[in-house]
């Protein structure tokens, strides 16, 4: 029969809930004056003989090898830091590494996600002509200095009335904004899930 799955972080001892220690006190008869957290060398002893016990190595170097290799291979296909981080947890679980502390974890997918997202960013780019960036750059510049607002936020926002004359003026800026680049040309590379990612966040962008 093959080993449970074990997801495993040991636990400072500071940290222990009190009715925990009581029910361990009870089972173990132990008396309650001594005290409930080891001397530094006990709790080393300990830690390696849980580790043993669970068959499951410490956290090292190899370990965060093996999670950023994971999450990775993860972030060209999916973009949310929840699923990158699940994925390390999978990874280094099957592979029997105790876990590290969350923080750990969160900042090596948010470094690597940034990584591989800028790779992505990059090799589109370098499918655009110059006349094509120069069209992305004037989203970004009002139309005139008393405007405040970009043509980015112009195109996002809906039609200043339902009249045809508004609709029409929001189409003719869609239409520019598509005439740049062959979009399903450009992504082609990119999974449909980060395309639909980077769409969110392109919605929120001001």
């Amino acid at each position: 029969m093959g080993s449970f799955p074990h997801k495993s972080r040991l636990t400072h001892p500071e940290l222990v809930p009190q009715p925990i220690i009581i029910h361990l006190r009870t089972c173990l008869e132990l008396d309650y004056q001594i005290a409930p957290i080891p001397s530094i060398r006990s709790i080393r002893y300990y830690q390696e003989a849980i580790r043993e016990y669970l068959n499951i190595s410490p956290y090292n170097n190899q370990g965060q090898e093996l999670a950023a290799i994971a999450i990775k291979n993860a972030a060209f296909v999916r973009d949310h830091p929840a699923d990158l981080i699940n994925v390390a947890i999978e990874e280094l679980v099957r592979q029997r590494y105790e876990l590290p502390a969350f923080n750990t974890l969160d900042r090596l997918a948010g470094h690597i996600r940034t990584i591989v997202n800028t790779r992505l960013f990059k090799r589109v780019v370098r499918k655009l002509s110059s006349n094509d960036r120069q069209n992305l750059d004037k989203l970004l510049v009002p139309d005139s200095v008393e405007m405040t607002n970009a043509n980015l936020n112009l195109l996002k926002s809906p039609p200043k009335s339902h009249k045809l004359k508004r609709i029409k003026e929001l189409q003719d800026k869609f239409d520019t904004m598509m005439a740049v680049g062959d979009a399903q040309k450009l992504l082609s590379f990119i999974p449909a899930t980060k395309v639909k990612s980077f769409a969110a966040l392109g919605r929120v962008i001001n």
